[in-house]
């Protein structure tokens, strides 16, 4: 990787741990997911504005992609919104971190590109898949003596959902932006990077929409989540889009977007810090060796 596109998924790292951290801080799930994204696109409208002209000229390709990354972004976040209501970010957020690399692995594998990853690529996924378990091991209540594994599969359920919209948004932008930056050579790739994500935000924040009026109650508290949160969620939804303008940025200028994917996790032992600080999380012994695990397979990984 050149030693920008390193640079650049530094600072998305930390910027990602940050408005995840806000994320957890308060109630409303979803709808504190859905207000985020639409003050984080209404942020970015000028940048659809000004390339209005150099938008009308997207293949019809490209519109589809942008249907299907907003789809996988309303999963990821819609996910996150549910996984933060059930369980600790400590726990939740390196599962839902680690997990999409494993899936982009395999994928590659699919299309042809298994020859691009090393072995000690491969032995750094299995350390991440023996984390990932560790982190999702069913938890003894000190009160019943009982493990909550009916409550647990369900966390879990939903982090699987949300990394697999992560691995989705990832593999479609990483080829919507390599159409792009074939079809328009003379543009910057900072500015490919910014025009599409402004797209995408718009995309998200529709699917969004549909996945709260589905969910149970979903539509009818927008208005009392977004009066109790406004300050945090305005933050929290420029900062993600900041993040992933970042993110796209640095795809644009490298190669390979799994190791991309797994530089972005530098963020983990931010945020399982972070967790037991602020919140009062505990991590279990298991929970912390499986944390120590994702973090050696994921430095693996970027080798």
């Amino acid at each position: 990787m050149e030693l920008l596109s390193i640079l650049l998924i530094i600072c998305s790292a930390l910027l990602h741990a940050l408005w995840n951290l806000i994320g957890r801080s308060g109630g409303g799930g979803i709808r504190r997911f859905f207000w985020a994204n639409l003050y984080g696109t209404l942020f970015l409208l000028p940048l659809i504005t000004f390339n209005f002209a150099t938008i009308q000229e997207f293949p019809l390709a490209i519109w589809g992609f942008l249907i299907l990354t907003g789809f996988f972004q309303a999963s990821y976040f819609t996910g996150l919104g549910l996984a933060y209501q059930r369980g600790s970010i400590s726990k939740t957020y390196p599962i839902v971190r680690a997990a999409p690399i494993v899936f982009i692995s395999f994928y590659m594998v699919l299309v042809g590109r298994g020859a691009e990853l090393s072995m000690t690529y491969w032995l750094s996924i299995i350390l991440i898949c023996v984390g990932i378990t560790l982190k999702s091991w069913p938890v003894q209540k000190k009160s019943t003596g009982k493990t909550s594994t009916r409550c647990n599969i369900g966390a879990v359920a939903i982090m699987i959902v949300t990394a697999t919209g992560t691995a989705g948004y990832s593999l479609v932008d990483e080829e919507a932006l390599h159409q792009l930056k074939a079809l328009f050579t003379i543009l910057p790739p900072f500015q490919v990077a910014a025009i599409y994500i402004s797209l995408q935000a718009v995309m998200t924040v529709i699917w969004m929409g549909v996945a709260l009026v589905l969910s149970p109650a979903g539509a009818t508290q927008l208005k009392v989540t977004q009066h109790r949160h406004q300050r945090d969620i305005l933050g929290m939804g420029i900062a993600m889009y900041i993040t992933y303008f970042l993110v796209l940025f640095a795809i644009t200028i490298s190669p390979n977007v799994g190791y991309i994917v797994a530089l972005r996790q530098l963020s983990l032992p931010l945020v399982a810090l972070a967790g037991v600080v602020f919140f009062k999380e505990t991590l279990s012994g298991h929970a912390t060796t499986g944390l120590i695990f994702i973090l050696l397979g994921l430095l693996g990984v970027t080798l």
